[in-house]
């Protein structure tokens, strides 16, 4: 299953490849194994990244325009919060 976002599945987000059950066993080779793995690992990195925001964009723009401009106010006009304001009260 894939995410709707990044349009790729969570493991594949978080490891950069897709499940095989693999033994290594040969340590000595197991960093030159790797490195063809780091470097798609910063591919798919990227490539999740433009996802990322391309999504964000895409909902940018209904959020906009519901909001509205924000009051001019300035000093010494009276304004309404509405706010839970606490006090304390020393003992």
């Amino acid at each position: 299953m894939s995410s709707a976002t990044t349009k790729e599945s969570l493991f594949f987000t978080n490891k950069g490849y897709y499940l095989q059950l693999q033994i290594q066993t040969d340590l000595e080779n197991l960093f030159e194994t790797l490195r063809p793995y780091l470097a798609k690992l910063e591919v798919v990195h990227k490539k999740l990244k433009r996802n990322i925001m391309a999504a964000q964009d895409c909902y940018q723009g209904p959020a906009d325009s519901k909001q509205s401009p924000a009051p001019k106010i300035q000093i010494e006009d009276f304004v309404f919060i509405l706010a839970n304001i606490m006090t304390w009260q020393n003992s």
